[in-house]
């Protein structure tokens, strides 16, 4: 009798322990499927704002075209032939120094509420000189050296997450657009800066 009663009671632990660890196991997969629902909401927020950004410049850049003339001599009759050759002048900052304030920003999707980040990031840039952005000069077989109006640009990874630039100059704001195609970055923004400043 006192065996039965033992073999009772071990059956009973055993379909105790059975059902606790059949409990557990829909808990781990609740919880691990709440874990996948949070990453895939993470994924989707972070898919209408912009990852991780690196900010690089500014630099002034200046556009040349020179222009060469060459007499080609060819069955008794001369013929002067036309080239270009275009040129990107670049000038770095002597100084720069940067001003930052960071916030959280919560986003939700649906029970899940994730932390963004705005970044209010302001660079005062200094050119001492931008002897580099003289125009070139004009050397034979040269003809002619016209350049456009200087522009500063820069770049970040993933324009998206950008708001809102501005761009101060010594007499006022700049007009700032997204880079045009063969600058020296591939993506970004850039201001015609005039001439006189």
């Amino acid at each position: 009798m006192r065996r039965f009663s033992l073999l009772v009671k071990a059956v009973s632990l055993a379909a105790v322990l059975l059902v606790l660890m059949m409990g557990l196991s829909m808990i781990g997969g609740l919880a691990n499927e709440r874990v996948a629902y949070r990453a895939q909401a993470a994924a989707s927020i972070e898919g209408s704002l912009a990852g991780a950004q690196t900010l690089a410049g500014m630099v002034l850049t200046r556009r040349c075209v020179e222009t060469f003339e060459t007499t080609v001599i060819k069955d008794k009759e001369k013929t002067v032939e036309r080239s270009e050759v275009r040129t990107i002048l670049r000038a770095l900052p002597q100084s720069s120094s940067w001003t930052t304030e960071s916030k959280i920003e919560p986003r939700y999707r649906g029970l899940y509420k994730v932390n963004s980040y705005a970044l209010n990031a302001e660079e005062v840039v200094d050119w001492k000189t931008a002897r580099d952005l003289a125009v070139l000069p004009l050397k034979a077989p040269a003809v002619a050296v016209r350049c456009d109006a200087p522009l500063i640009e820069f770049t970040v990874t993933d324009p998206r997450g950008i708001r809102a630039v501005r761009l101060r100059g010594p007499n006022g704001d700049l007009e700032v657009k997204p880079s045009s195609n063969g600058g020296t970055f591939n993506r970004g923004f850039e201001a015609k800066l005039p001439v006189a400043e």
